[in-house]
């Protein structure tokens, strides 16, 4: 049951952690929704044409990347509202994923083999070992992008530009801080 929530919060919790970082520099990144959905048909696409569940993972994060990079240039080059971008991103990536995941998949398999990964012979006889063989890998890798994040934001120096921008932009602009690049 808990190897089960954790594997289905994962992308939760890296989702998370991007908005918090937007959060923090003053954005409101309401494309999020709209992110994820791009993420996820690229993500399903790419590990049923390639048959490899890792390259889907890698295009749902490199088409993930890309639509948080439009929303982001959307946010700071078009003057208008972010709560209207935000929401036109997630019903044009609503509309767009359906149409593209219905006609990808009209003659496509149903299913992939997924990523299988046990428990080695030495450690199946100790409780907390089992355990901590059965969390998905990715678990990991978002509990260690949880503590970069920590550290990146509030004990380094561009942590510290990155928060001082998302409280008032006037301030880190009078500071000397170019508010765009940040």
């Amino acid at each position: 049951l808990i190897i089960s929530a954790l594997r289905v919060a994962t992308p939760l919790i890296i989702v998370a952690l991007g908005v918090l970082i937007a959060e923090l520099a003053g954005i409101l990144f309401l494309c999020v929704e709209g992110v994820m959905l791009c993420g996820a048909l690229f993500g399903i696409l790419g590990g049923i044409y390639f048959g490899d569940p890792w390259i889907g993972m890698l295009m749902g994060m490199l088409a993930g990347v890309l639509v948080g990079l439009i929303c982001a240039g959307l946010f700071v080059w078009v003057p208008a509202d972010q709560v209207v971008i935000g929401l036109a991103v997630n019903i044009a990536a609503l509309g767009l994923t359906s149409f593209v995941f219905r006609v990808a998949t009209a003659t496509m398999p149903n299913s992939i083999e997924g990523v299988a990964w046990g428990v080695p012979e030495w450690a199946v006889d100790d409780a907390l070992l089992s355990f901590l063989f059965n969390v998905p890998p990715l678990t990991w890798v978002a509990a260690a992008l949880f503590i970069i994040a920590w550290y990146g934001l509030f004990r380094t120096a561009p942590g510290l530009m990155l928060r001082s921008v998302g409280q008032s932009v006037e301030a880190a602009s009078s500071a000397g801080l170019n508010v765009l690049l940040v």
